[in-house]
C-alpha cells in the first residue's frame, strides 16, 4: 500500500485511514513529492529546485509518519522525490512497489481540469485503476 503526498503535511485523518486500509502486518511505502517550480532555458535550474531547508521538512513529515504506523503495528519504509509532475510519480512509484491501494489527503474536490497543484490527488485517482483513498480534512 502506499500512503502518498504531494507536498501536503500527512493529515491525522489520512494516517488513520491508511491504517484501516492497511491489513495487520501490512508493508506501507510513504511518499512525499516536493516541487520542481520549472527549468531556465529548459534544463533544471538549481534556483527552482526545492532548497535543503524543504527536503529536511519533507524527510521529516516522512520520518513522523512512518514511526507513527510502526507504533501501530505496521511496517513502513519512505522517500521523497522532486518533481514537477506529482501524479505520474505517485502513480510509478505505487507500480513500482507493487501497492494494491493509494491514501493520499485532499482538499474539497474542484474541477479536474483545474490546474492546481491540490487537486493532484484527484488526478492520481482519475488515472490508475487502483483504488484511491482521498481523505479531506474535516
Amino acid at each position: 500500500m502506499l500512503l502518498a503526498s504531494e507536498g501536503r503535511p500527512f493529515t491525522r485523518e489520512a494516517l488513520a485511514a491508511a491504517r484501516r486500509v492497511a491489513q495487520q502486518g501490512a508493508h506501507l511505502h510513504v511518499l512525499m513529492v516536493t516541487r520542481i517550480w520549472g527549468t531556465g532555458l529548459g534544463l533544471p535550474h538549481p534556483g527552482l529546485l526545492p532548497n535543503r531547508q524543504e527536503m529536511a521538512a519533507a524527510r521529516k513529515q516522512v520520518d513522523q509518519a512512518i514511526r507513527h504506523l510502526e507504533k501501530h503495528g505496521l511496517t513502513a519504509d519512505g522517500q521523497v522525490i522532486g518533481t514537477r509532475r506529482p501524479a505520474k510519480v505517485i502513480l510509478r512509484e505505487a507500480e513500482s512497489h507493487g501497492a494494491e491501494a493509494i491514501v493520499m489527503g485532499a482538499d474539497a474536490k474542484r474541477r479536474l481540469g483545474d490546474w492546481r497543484w491540490t487537486n493532484e490527488p484527484y488526478r492520481v485517482a482519475a488515472k490508475t485503476p487502483l483504488p484511491v483513498y482521498l481523505i479531506t480534512p474535516t
